[in-house]
């Protein structure tokens, strides 16, 4: 009966007003009680197996979501590992930071190379974009 529900609904959980429900609802609670090696009757090895093969889930789906839920608080309280940036990436923040400033005060990119970090910063971007435009 178990596989005909699962064929025509997609799942294993039925609903709560059904004898399946009162059956599965009970595997369930025997399979706990193995679990805490209590004496069961009605399950073994065998079924455990043959429920394990057609995707039964021995918790139930309030389980399943309170489990979710304990997971995704778990995940969102573990500390977020902070990026590293190399030197060179530092740098070139800086340097294009700066170019915005220059933007703003002069209204243009138009730096001059000559004496000038941010100069020879801009030179080199513009070359490396001639290059990459170029397939270099």
């Amino acid at each position: 009966e178990l596989i005909k529900f699962k064929e025509d609904s997609g799942n294993l959980d039925p609903p709560s007003n059904t004898l399946l429900y009162k059956w599965v609802y009970s595997i369930r609670r025997k399979y706990r009680d193995m679990k805490e090696d209590k004496h069961v009757s009605g399950l073994d090895q065998q079924k455990i197996q043959r429920l394990d093969e057609i995707g039964f889930s021995w918790n139930s789906v309030k389980e399943n979501r309170k489990q979710r839920k304990i997971e995704v608080l778990v995940q969102e309280t573990k500390p977020k590992a902070k990026p590293t940036i190399s030197k060179k990436e530092l740098r070139w923040n800086e340097l294009f930071e700066q170019l915005k400033t220059y933007k703003e005060e002069n209204g243009n990119f138009t730096v001059t190379r000559h004496g000038s970090t941010l100069g020879r910063w801009v030179s080199s971007q513009r070359l490396a974009y001639r290059k990459f435009k170029n397939g270099e």
